[in-house]
This record gives structure tokens, sequence and C-alpha cells, in this order.
């Protein structure tokens, strides 16, 4: 199992994001606290997207927003460290 860990920079942010985006974000990482694969779709809610040129950077669309994530595969963590609009964060993340 993956546990599920959010930071606190990132539930900060997301308060400032639109209320159908929360709902969503809740609805993937906040009703459960692990996953049994969170590659899987069908289980996780969301595709997880690997970002090129970064050894364990993912991140999950949600709409015009991005969540960025960490994963820790040998401690089996995922770690999920911020959310933003697709056009101005990237270069915070990673």
């Amino acid at each position: 199992m993956w546990k599920i860990k959010i930071s606190k920079n990132c539930l900060k942010e997301l308060t400032r994001v639109p209320q159908h985006i929360r709902r969503q974000f809740e609805e993937i990482f906040l009703s459960s606290d692990d996953v049994e694969n969170p590659f899987d779709y069908q289980e996780f809610g969301a595709w997880l997207e690997k970002l090129r040129g970064e050894e364990n950077c993912y991140k999950v669309r949600i709409g015009d927003w991005r969540v960025g994530i960490f994963l820790n595969k040998e401690e089996r963590i995922l770690q999920v460290v911020t959310i933003f609009h697709r056009g101005t964060e990237y270069r915070s993340f990673p």
C-alpha cells in the first residue's frame, strides 16, 4: 500500500483554488490515506504523469490545475507538495 501525505504548503494553496477543483482534489487525495497502486486510474482516480528529466516527480491534471507529487518508491509514499495553475508555476516545481 502507498501512503498519501499532503504538505502543509499544498493545503494552504488549496484554499486559493476554485471550489470545483478543490472538490476533485479532495475526491482523489483526501478520500483515503493510502492506495494500492497509484498508477492504476480506476483505483487512484487520476493519471500520474511523470515529469520529463526528473527522477521521482509526477503531476496530476485537474482541469487547468496541476498537482505536483514526489514518489518515494522505497518507502511507498506519495507526497503531494503543491497545486498550481498550469500556466504559472512550473518554474517552482520540482
